[in-house]
């Protein structure tokens, strides 16, 4: 339909390059230099897409009317190397934005006091600990609850979106768990000072377990922002105490 009404309306037809076709959403790939998407609003939704709220109304009118609406967005991946280069741009940024960050890391001024050297007799007595179960247990929860975020990290913005949570909220949704970990960090040792890291580490996995229940149920039970605010509180418990019970563990 698109090429035939096109052709009628004497268009020229561009050549298309990374082409892309997501079942049910849309399509994508880079015309005359620029990135181009056509789909629905799930689908911008799904490429962390804005939409301004004036076309999102009007969108809704036309499909209460029966119609099927489909969006364009122009350059939708920023900057010049994608836009040159495509997808396979990203993974070389990416690898130079971590570089980056270790060069900035190793480069800063040293805070506070230099720390005194362990003794080298310590070593062998640590590498003895690690070969007992009940460390490698912890740690191995300590590592599956800490990478039970990876899902979140990953999808997180998307899903919210198709939920409907509008961006400045995911953005706030964010913001969030920082500041309930900040808060955590702040009371733990009035909290847990007396409770064995064990206990701590019991407690954030079964948080743990709550949350990512909840999490995929919120949407549809109707909860909304209020829900996704509610669960991303838990962050300072899934994630940071699980942090400092390890530390306080080893």
């Amino acid at each position: 339909a698109f090429v035939v009404g096109a052709a009628a309306r004497g268009i020229r037809m561009s050549t298309v390059s990374d082409f892309q076709s997501i079942t049910g959403r849309g399509v994508m790939g880079l015309v005359d230099g620029r990135r181009l998407v056509v789909g629905n609003a799930a689908f911008l939704g799904w490429l962390n897409v804005r939409m301004p709220d004036s076309r999102a109304a009007r969108a809704e009118e036309l499909r209460a009317e029966g119609s099927t609406v489909m969006f364009l967005a122009v350059n939708v991946f920023s900057g010049f190397a994608v836009q040159r280069f495509g997808s396979a741009a990203v993974p070389p940024l990416l690898v130079l934005g971590f570089v980056s960050i270790l060069i900035a890391a190793i480069g800063m001024p040293r805070l506070g006091r230099r720390r005194r050297l362990s003794d080298a007799g310590v070593l062998p007595s640590a590498s003895q600990s690690l070969r007992r179960p009940a460390v490698l247990m912890f740690l191995l929860a300590t590592g599956l609850i800490q990478g039970s975020h990876g899902y979140l990290y990953s999808f997180g913005s998307i899903y919210w979106k198709d939920s409907g949570i509008s961006a400045q909220a995911v953005g706030f949704l964010w913001a969030v768990p920082v500041f309930a970990e900040i808060v955590l960090f702040r009371f733990y040792r009035r909290l847990f000072g007396a409770v064995r890291p064990e206990l701590v580490l019991l407690i954030a996995g079964g948080l743990s377990v709550v949350r990512w229940s909840l999490f995929p149920v919120i949407g549809p039970a109707g909860l909304g922002f209020p829900g996704f605010l509610a669960v991303q509180l838990l962050h300072g418990f899934t994630f940071g105490a699980t942090y400092l019970a390890q530390q306080a563990y080893l």
